[in-house]
């Protein structure tokens, strides 16, 4: 009977992609929560007067966006393409 499963399921394949949706569901998520985290952060010290560090937040916010947007993206490019 195992030698039956092993022909049928290829395990270093389910391996690698176990641990890349796991990598991938990771980082959307972190890059995700940055991009919250940078734009509540500008708000914050916008609302105390400090405007080139509000900028600064605001731009680390507006780039985790574009890169979790991207990785999102890129995702759905390989499962179409596979």
């Amino acid at each position: 009977m195992n030698f039956l499963l092993a022909t049928v399921i290829d395990g270093g394949a389910l391996w690698k992609t176990a641990l890349a949706a796991l990598a991938a569901g990771a980082g959307l998520t972190l890059l995700f929560s940055l991009a919250i985290l940078g734009v509540t952060r500008g708000a914050d010290l916008r609302a105390e007067g400090r405007e080139l560090a509000s900028t600064a937040a605001y731009a680390f916010g507006v780039l985790a966006l574009v890169l979790s947007v991207a990785g999102v993206a890129v995702g759905l490019i390989v499962m179409i393409n596979e």
